[in-house]
């Protein structure tokens, strides 16, 4: 079977190998991918991804059996799926993302000659609609930087481009027969876009590293939180460090440590807006103590980290079934997650997990006591998390799944 996949990110090793810089990490696709290189006798894998704008010609490029082509920024303007179509000859295109303009391109010009299958990322019309995340007009105007200003790309800018890509997306739904996804909050509210859809539901593949670490109460640093990442108002850090500024008091050697840029490192004009009330956030609440960035890390580092806190957080203001959650429950690490799109599903309604209402900190500080207060209820939900997690996403099962739904989409739409 010959397999094509549209990314919008160049993955990493491929960037390595060429000079690219790496986009944001779509890491189930890596997980994926790797998995597919030891099936090359069934699967014949060809990677397109956008190479952004520092690439200036269609680049075509093999590597580990996997051939791959880097689309040069232009590609938005000029249709080039042409040539990888009558070079590649696939039986079946999987686009990853529905936000740029090229896979709707792929999609308008060519749904009738392959069958196209779109994978759920997050429906962006419903994240578009939760991006400020309860922040007041004032906070989001009082945050804007010179770097917003310059580049326009502040917290009401980030919103607009939400709402751009969510007509795009729209497009896209509706043009294609077949989607796949992985919560049932993904599966009713694409099916308000185009109803005639058929979904197929496949979980993510999740990366080794993960499956290599195992938290335990009596060794984990008591007291410690961990989240992924808080980049933009969606990911709802600003309620997280609301709930520290309640717990500092009754645990002072509390810590915080949130994955992703030291936003106390960085110039004062590259700072963007949300970045900057964070940190005056901390600064105002005294937090700054109980607080340690982490950096960009890798898989093994994250898993690593994961197996040595406490609680991991996730305080989403919208989401689909996030890979954070996954990977903590392999882990076994204890989670509170907020109460949206398909966390509740990947946590069995709170079975193996903590749910709260995401604008609610004083809930999100009670439920991390709860958890750094009963020992029963994190090992609990630490067992039962890891027995869900590791059935969900075994490799093998994914990898077969998604070859089956490979097969059945193409059954489909030749009949």
């Amino acid at each position: 079977m010959r397999v094509l996949w549209s990314v919008n990110t160049i993955l990493p090793d491929i960037s390595q190998k060429l000079n690219l810089r790496m986009g944001h990490a779509l890491s189930w696709i890596d997980a994926m991918r790797s998995s597919f290189v030891n099936m090359q006798d069934t699967i014949q894998l060809c990677i397109v991804c956008h190479g952004g704008y520092r690439v200036r010609r269609l680049t075509k490029y093999n590597y580990n059996g996997i051939l791959y082509y880097i689309l040069p920024h232009s590609c938005e303007k000029k249709d080039m799926w042409h040539i990888i179509l009558q070079e590649f000859k696939p039986d079946i295109i999987h686009i990853y993302g529905t936000e740029r303009k090229h896979n709707l391109s792929l999609v308008e010009n060519y749904k009738d000659k392959y069958p196209i299958i779109i994978s759920l990322q997050g429906i962006i019309s419903e994240y578009s609609r939760h991006y400020f995340a309860m922040l007041s007009f004032k906070e989001i105007i009082l945050s804007y930087t010179i770097h917003d200003l310059v580049f326009r790309n502040g917290i009401i800018e980030g919103r607009r481009s939400f709402i751009k890509q969510s007509k795009i997306e729209n497009k896209m739904l509706k043009e294609v027969s077949y989607v796949e996804g992985r919560s049932q909050w993904d599966k009713e509210t694409v099916y308000t876009i185009n109803p005639n859809l058929m979904y197929y539901h496949c979980p993510r593949m999740i990366r080794s590293a993960f499956f290599s670490y195992s938290w335990n109460l009596y060794n984990c640093k008591r007291h410690s939180i961990l989240v992924s990442q808080g980049d933009y108002p969606i990911k709802g850090l600003h309620f997280l460090l609301d709930a520290l500024v309640i717990l500092k008091d009754k645990y002072p050697d509390i810590k915080l440590y949130i994955a992703g840029k030291d936003i106390f490192q960085t110039k004062w004009y590259f700072q963007k807006g949300y970045s900057k009330f964070i940190k005056n956030k901390i600064k105002s609440n005294n937090l700054y103590d109980y607080i340690e960035f982490l950096g960009f890390i890798d898989a093994n580092m994250m898993a690593k980290k994961l197996s040595e806190v406490n609680v991991c957080i996730v305080p989403s203001a919208i989401e689909n079934a996030p890979n954070s959650i996954s990977e903590a429950m392999i882990v076994g690490t204890p989670i509170v997650a907020s109460y949206v799109g398909g966390n509740a599903e990947m946590l069995n309604n709170g079975s193996c997990g903590m749910l709260y209402c995401y604008y609610e900190p004083q809930m999100l500080a009670s439920k991390i006591s709860e958890l750094f207060e009963n020992d029963k209820v994190c090992l609990s939900f630490s067992n039962e998390a890891k027995i869900i997690a590791n059935k969900r996403h075994d490799p093998n099962i994914i990898q077969n799944t998604l070859i089956y739904i490979y097969s059945d989409v193409i059954k489909n739409f030749n009949r």
